[in-house]
Protein backbone atom coordinates (compact mmCIF):
# COMPACT_ATOMS: atom_id res chain seq x y z
CA UNK A 1 0.00 0.00 0.00
CA UNK A 2 1.32 3.22 -0.42
CA UNK A 3 2.09 5.89 1.91
CA UNK A 4 2.00 9.76 1.45
CA UNK A 5 3.98 12.82 3.49
CA UNK A 6 2.23 14.96 4.69
CA UNK A 7 3.32 18.54 5.81
CA UNK A 8 -0.12 19.96 7.75
CA UNK A 9 0.76 23.50 8.30
CA UNK A 10 -1.54 26.02 10.88
CA UNK A 11 -2.07 29.03 9.15
CA UNK A 12 -0.47 32.32 10.56
CA UNK A 13 -1.96 33.92 13.66
CA UNK A 14 -5.08 36.44 12.66
CA UNK A 15 -6.37 39.59 14.54
CA UNK A 16 -8.91 37.38 15.92
CA UNK A 17 -6.30 35.01 17.07
CA UNK A 18 -4.67 37.66 19.24
CA UNK A 19 -8.29 38.99 20.40
CA UNK A 20 -9.03 35.49 21.30
CA UNK A 21 -12.13 35.05 19.04
CA UNK A 22 -13.16 31.87 17.45
CA UNK A 23 -12.87 31.86 13.82
CA UNK A 24 -14.93 28.68 12.54
CA UNK A 25 -16.14 29.49 9.13
CA UNK A 26 -15.78 33.14 9.72
CA UNK A 27 -12.73 34.87 9.16
CA UNK A 28 -10.46 37.56 9.71
CA UNK A 29 -7.29 38.98 8.44
CA UNK A 30 -3.66 37.71 9.18
CA UNK A 31 -2.23 40.44 11.88
CA UNK A 32 0.74 41.91 11.30
CA UNK A 33 3.13 40.30 13.37
CA UNK A 34 1.72 36.28 12.37
CA UNK A 35 2.47 37.85 8.74
CA UNK A 36 6.11 38.66 9.68
CA UNK A 37 6.43 35.64 11.83
CA UNK A 38 5.17 33.04 9.19
CA UNK A 39 7.70 34.94 6.48
CA UNK A 40 10.36 33.82 8.32
CA UNK A 41 9.51 30.13 8.59
CA UNK A 42 12.01 28.10 6.08
CA UNK A 43 9.45 26.33 4.55
CA UNK A 44 12.44 25.01 1.97
CA UNK A 45 13.91 23.30 5.14
CA UNK A 46 10.80 21.26 5.91
CA UNK A 47 10.84 20.56 2.08
CA UNK A 48 13.84 18.81 1.86
CA UNK A 49 13.47 16.91 5.58
CA UNK A 50 10.39 15.56 4.09
CA UNK A 51 11.58 14.62 0.99
CA UNK A 52 10.21 11.27 -0.82
CA UNK A 53 10.94 9.10 -3.37
CA UNK A 54 8.72 10.98 -5.89
CA UNK A 55 9.41 14.18 -5.00
CA UNK A 56 7.35 17.04 -7.48
CA UNK A 57 8.91 20.35 -8.16
CA UNK A 58 6.16 22.47 -7.83
CA UNK A 59 4.47 20.40 -4.57
CA UNK A 60 0.71 20.88 -4.40
CA UNK A 61 -0.06 22.82 -1.62
CA UNK A 62 -3.83 21.85 -0.71
CA UNK A 63 -5.55 24.42 1.82
CA UNK A 64 -8.58 25.65 2.97
CA UNK A 65 -10.32 28.15 1.27
CA UNK A 66 -10.97 30.91 3.68
CA UNK A 67 -9.31 33.75 3.46
CA UNK A 68 -6.13 33.22 6.81
CA UNK A 69 -5.18 29.52 5.19
CA UNK A 70 -4.73 30.76 1.54
CA UNK A 71 -2.87 34.15 2.58
CA UNK A 72 -0.48 31.86 4.80
CA UNK A 73 -0.29 29.27 1.50
CA UNK A 74 0.63 31.78 -0.78
CA UNK A 75 3.72 32.76 1.45
CA UNK A 76 4.87 29.14 1.19
CA UNK A 77 3.82 28.75 -1.91
CA UNK A 78 6.54 31.47 -2.86
CA UNK A 79 9.03 29.86 -0.65
CA UNK A 80 9.08 26.22 -2.09
CA UNK A 81 7.47 27.14 -5.65
CA UNK A 82 4.34 25.06 -4.76
CA UNK A 83 1.03 25.46 -6.60
CA UNK A 84 -1.72 26.33 -4.26
CA UNK A 85 -5.06 23.87 -4.27
CA UNK A 86 -7.95 25.35 -2.52
CA UNK A 87 -10.39 23.29 -0.86
CA UNK A 88 -13.22 23.08 1.39
CA UNK A 89 -12.86 19.94 3.13
CA UNK A 90 -9.77 21.72 4.75
CA UNK A 91 -11.89 24.47 6.58
CA UNK A 92 -12.01 24.48 10.14
CA UNK A 93 -14.79 23.23 11.82
CA UNK A 94 -18.03 25.36 11.74
CA UNK A 95 -19.16 26.37 15.10
CA UNK A 96 -21.92 28.33 14.74
CA UNK A 97 -23.01 30.67 16.66
CA UNK A 98 -20.13 31.02 18.57
CA UNK A 99 -18.11 31.94 15.90
CA UNK A 100 -16.78 35.81 15.77
CA UNK A 101 -17.42 35.86 19.62
CA UNK A 102 -14.40 36.09 22.34
CA UNK A 103 -13.75 32.53 23.80
CA UNK A 104 -14.40 33.41 28.28
CA UNK A 105 -15.46 31.13 30.98
CA UNK A 106 -18.69 31.87 30.48
CA UNK A 107 -21.38 29.12 30.75
CA UNK A 108 -22.40 29.86 27.41
CA UNK A 109 -18.81 28.84 26.49
CA UNK A 110 -18.98 25.31 28.75
CA UNK A 111 -19.43 22.96 26.02
CA UNK A 112 -16.42 24.58 23.58
CA UNK A 113 -14.40 24.54 26.84
CA UNK A 114 -14.51 20.56 27.64
CA UNK A 115 -14.47 19.57 24.25
CA UNK A 116 -11.85 17.42 24.28
CA UNK A 117 -13.19 15.59 27.33
CA UNK A 118 -16.50 14.74 25.91
CA UNK A 119 -18.04 15.11 21.80
CA UNK A 120 -19.13 18.62 21.36
CA UNK A 121 -21.77 17.59 19.21
CA UNK A 122 -23.79 20.08 16.99
CA UNK A 123 -24.36 22.79 20.09
CA UNK A 124 -25.15 25.90 19.37
CA UNK A 125 -25.16 25.29 15.31
CA UNK A 126 -21.87 23.61 15.02
CA UNK A 127 -20.80 21.23 12.60
CA UNK A 128 -21.37 17.78 14.71
CA UNK A 129 -18.41 15.48 15.63
CA UNK A 130 -18.89 12.68 12.89
CA UNK A 131 -19.56 15.21 10.41
CA UNK A 132 -16.34 16.96 10.47
CA UNK A 133 -14.40 13.52 11.19
CA UNK A 134 -16.19 11.84 7.70
CA UNK A 135 -14.98 15.32 5.89
CA UNK A 136 -11.07 15.04 7.32
CA UNK A 137 -10.71 11.30 6.67
CA UNK A 138 -12.48 12.06 3.16
CA UNK A 139 -10.18 14.51 1.94
CA UNK A 140 -7.04 11.95 3.40
CA UNK A 141 -8.05 8.93 1.59
CA UNK A 142 -8.44 10.96 -1.24
CA UNK A 143 -4.90 12.67 -0.99
CA UNK A 144 -3.34 9.28 -0.07
CA UNK A 145 -4.93 7.94 -3.84
CA UNK A 146 -3.77 11.17 -5.71
CA UNK A 147 -0.71 11.45 -4.08
CA UNK A 148 1.09 8.21 -3.46
CA UNK A 149 4.69 8.33 -2.57
CA UNK A 150 4.90 12.14 -2.35
CA UNK A 151 5.36 15.01 0.17
CA UNK A 152 2.20 17.03 0.10
CA UNK A 153 1.46 20.15 1.98
CA UNK A 154 -2.08 20.83 3.64
CA UNK A 155 -2.48 24.65 5.22
CA UNK A 156 -5.41 24.42 7.33
CA UNK A 157 -6.73 25.11 10.79
CA UNK A 158 -6.09 24.26 14.74
CA UNK A 159 -9.00 22.15 15.50
CA UNK A 160 -8.93 20.43 12.08
CA UNK A 161 -5.52 19.33 12.00
CA UNK A 162 -5.89 18.22 15.86
CA UNK A 163 -8.62 16.28 14.63
CA UNK A 164 -6.68 14.67 11.69
CA UNK A 165 -4.03 13.69 13.71
CA UNK A 166 -6.19 11.87 16.06
CA UNK A 167 -8.14 9.92 13.04
CA UNK A 168 -4.21 8.89 11.80
CA UNK A 169 -3.08 7.93 14.99
CA UNK A 170 -6.72 5.82 15.51
CA UNK A 171 -7.60 8.11 18.32
CA UNK A 172 -11.47 9.25 18.90
CA UNK A 173 -11.91 12.58 17.04
CA UNK A 174 -12.36 14.96 19.55
CA UNK A 175 -9.68 14.18 22.52
CA UNK A 176 -7.51 16.38 22.95
CA UNK A 177 -4.32 14.60 21.52
CA UNK A 178 -1.30 15.93 20.55
CA UNK A 179 -3.72 19.32 21.62
CA UNK A 180 -3.79 22.43 19.02
CA UNK A 181 -0.84 23.53 17.31
CA UNK A 182 0.69 26.45 17.10
CA UNK A 183 0.22 29.16 14.32
CA UNK A 184 2.68 28.68 11.35
CA UNK A 185 3.88 24.79 12.90
CA UNK A 186 4.74 22.47 10.78
CA UNK A 187 3.89 18.76 11.65
CA UNK A 188 4.46 15.81 9.16
CA UNK A 189 2.23 12.97 9.18
CA UNK A 190 3.17 9.89 7.16
CA UNK A 191 0.10 8.35 5.83
CA UNK A 192 -1.19 4.91 4.23
CA UNK A 193 -5.26 5.56 5.31
CA UNK A 194 -7.92 6.23 7.59
CA UNK A 195 -10.35 4.06 8.40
Amino acid sequence: MSQTRILLVRHAKTQWNLESKLQGWKDSKLSASGKRHFQNVDFSRAVHLAKTEHQPSHPPIYCSDLGRALSSARIIANQVNGYLIPNDNVRERRFGELEGKQVTNQVYWDCYHRRFDQPFGNKYGAESDSDFESRIASFLNTLIKRHPFETVWVVSHGEWIRTALNLAHGRKGWEIGEGIPENGQITLLDMKSIK
